[in-house]
């Protein structure tokens, strides 16, 4: 199989995989403890001096935590982790030397020397592969075990659910669950960016702003809850499936994100 085989473009749905990471909050975002003692314990389990929570972008790896390395983000062209997350096992590379991927890979060619490389995918409950989780050697390793590599997908799987974990707290509605209009935002643009095409937005006002109080009063808010909840669904029930994105902006009413071409053929 020739090195195109394996061109990131081939991905299935890139776009809204890009569109999905804007709308994380991770890229760029400053180091966390949390992410720093993934990387730590997984340098210390394997002997490694880098590991990284690599997070793959449009056209870079940003490292969220970078144990053993200053680097806070490479190039992506031809590199591990954009392999990796074209599948859902741990993407072992014994000797990188001998492997056609890499020929051209920065860390192989320069400075840390990279022969053996170990990456679990970061992916979310969506299925959508947003990075890896991963550690290298500066020599050629033949002794991975199936053992090692289900420690370190168990690990990705912990930062994965940590990442989500703080989107629900920190950007979802704690009523009706939706994305607050702080992710619609980063996630649309985002999108657009990607995309380079229009993106449609439209918001729906359930209740007019005169009436919140009254309607509150008059149901409870238990019942007023409620009727928000069953509104969401009830709007999510008439969207195209996957090319819409539902937002909840304000009390009184959605913002709805249609991508009309996301599923067309590039």
């Amino acid at each position: 199989m020739g090195l195109a085989s394996y061109h990131i473009e081939k991905y299935e749905d890139e776009a809204n995989r890009l569109g999905m990471l804007g709308g994380l909050g991770i890229l760029d975002s400053s180091p966390e403890p949390f992410y720093d003692k993934i990387t730590r314990s997984v340098a210390q389990k394997f002997n490694a001096s880098i590991s990284l929570v690599s997070i793959v972008d449009k056209d870079r790896l940003f490292f969220k935590s970078s144990f053993g390395s200053d680097v806070e983000q490479v190039p992506r062209a031809n590199t591990f982790c954009t392999v990796a997350i074209l599948s859902d096992d741990v993407l072992v590379v014994e000797d990188a030397k001998d492997d056609e991927r890499f020929i051209n890979c920065p860390i192989v060619k320069s400075d840390p020397y990279a022969r053996f490389y170990a990456g679990a995918p970061l992916i979310l409950t969506s299925g959508v592969i947003i990075g890896t989780l991963c550690f290298v050697y500066d020599e050629p390793y033949y002794n991975f075990s199936k053992e090692d590599a289900r420690y370190l997908k168990d690990m990705a799987d912990i930062v994965t659910s940590y990442i989500e974990l703080r989107i629900s707290k920190e950007h979802k509605d704690p009523i009706n669950l939706l994305p607050l209009a702080s992710i619609a935002t980063s996630t649309i643009n985002h999108f657009a960016q990607i995309r380079k095409e229009s993106v449609s937005a439209f918001s729906i006002e359930l209740f007019g702003s005169a009436r919140v109080s009254e309607l509150v009063i008059s149901f409870g808010e238990k019942k007023f809850f409620s009727i928000l909840q069953q509104g969401v669904r009830a709007i999510e029930k008439v969207l195209p499936h996957h090319k819409s994105h539902v937002f909840f902006l304000v009390w009184i009413g959605f913002c709805v994100w249609l991508l009309d071409s996301i599923n067309k053929k590039q």
